[in-house]
């Protein structure tokens, strides 16, 4: 009985450490299915891995790829995979393309998107074939998805294809978000179109994101809707990684950060419309978060501590959401100025806990979400 293919593919993907505070991304789909398919990915990644550990020329490196994976290929076998170097110190990914779907490009200063190129045809389909380099420069807040045609082919009941203006209004509708947040989100989106169809293909996807760079002063001001809560804790989260506060604490302020914003949709805008402002303030210290809204008085620290003793009957309604806030932060203060509510909040850095603030941590605003990659096979 022959064995089944279920659960193998030809997708794949790969993180290169290279000298000098570089690494190479891998993005591939190999033609066919099932196992022949899953030797070629496995071959065809070992030999691009070996040649880029070895040689600094990424059309160099694809060029004597093609002529090996070529000699190896059985009929029709051959492998679309873009391979590109992200220079932390440069800010810079310089790619070759070997066929494969090119990387779409969000550009943060102007709002708008790229897409990359195709620099020469698929490795193992012709040999001696060249390939050229193309350069993105990355400011902070641009964004790369890499990403296989499994994505935009996934079809649904009526069998239209997910697309590739789908996929960038996801991108666009989550851009808030941090890498590894957006990759789920993209998976999740394209699950919830095709519905009962399922995955009819294997696909993967990376996300590039070039984290903003540290600012003392930093805000935003988004829509009293609990539809952009993720917003608001996402910007808590960039700041508070950047300015070098654990994990721990990070989570600790987005909660608390949530429980202030939710209770003023509801409780003081009451489903108006209205906007709230956040904006952070770090020193050597501490950080201070500023929320601002436009709804009616209330000063939240006037409210008593509930005494979390009394019988749950006889214990006023509510309460419990303030008394979370003051048990995850250090300080709460409230100003009514300008006929605006003006709640700050303090979190200490806490010593031996937080992550130091070096140069290194400051200036290398390059990440790869902490160089955390998901594929779906």
């Amino acid at each position: 009985m022959p064995a089944a293919d279920v659960g193998v593919g030809g997708d794949f993907y790969d993180i290169i450490d290279l000298p000098d505070g570089k690494y190479g991304l891998v993005i591939a789909d190999v033609a066919g299915k099932g196992i022949p398919a899953a030797l070629f990915m496995a071959l065809s990644r070992t030999i691009v891995r070996a040649n880029a550990t070895d040689q600094t020329d990424i059309s160099e490196i694809l060029r004597v790829a093609n002529n090996i994976i070529e000699q190896d290929a059985v009929s029709g076998m051959f492998v679309t995979l873009m391979y590109g170097v992200l220079n932390e110190r440069a800010h810079t990914f310089d790619y070759v393309n070997a066929g494969h779907i090119p990387p779409m490009i969000f550009r943060s200063e102007t709002n708008t998107f790229e897409r990359g190129a195709v620099t020469g045809i698929a490795l193992g389909a012709k040999k001696g074939a060249g390939y050229e380099e193309r350069i993105v420069k990355l400011s902070p807040g641009d964004l790369m998805v890499f990403y296989t045609d499994g994505v935009t082919e996934s079809m649904n009941s009526k069998e239209e294809f997910y697309g590739f203006s789908r996929l960038k209004d996801i991108v666009y509708k989550s851009i808030q978000l941090s890498a590894k947040e957006l990759v789920r989100e993209i998976i999740s989106d394209v699950a919830k179109f095709s519905g009962a169809m399922g995955k009819n293909d294997d696909f993967t996807i990376m996300v590039l994101k070039a984290a903003k760079r540290f600012e003392e002063h930093s805000e935003i001001v988004v829509t009293a809707s609990v539809e952009e809560i993720p917003k608001m804790t996402a910007f808590i989260d960039e700041v508070m990684f950047l300015a070098g506060f654990n994990s721990e604490t990070n989570l600790e302020v987005q909660l608390a950060v949530e429980e202030i914003c939710i209770n003023i949709i509801q409780h003081g805008y009451h489903g108006a419309e209205g906007t709230i402002l956040l904006a952070t303030d770090s020193s050597v210290d501490y950080l201070m978060i500023t929320i601002e809204d436009n709804a009616p008085k209330f000063d939240p620290t006037m409210y008593p501590a509930p005494n979390l003793g009394d019988n749950l009957d006889r214990r006023p309604i509510g309460g419990l959401g303030i008394h979370l806030v003051r048990s995850l932060i250090d300080e709460m203060r409230y100003e009514f100025r300008d006929e605006k509510n003006k709640l700050i909040l303090i979190k200490n850095r806490r010593p031996g806990l937080q992550l130091l603030m070096d140069d290194k941590k400051c200036n290398q605003y390059m990440a790869i979400d902490q160089r955390e990659y998901y594929t779906v096979e």
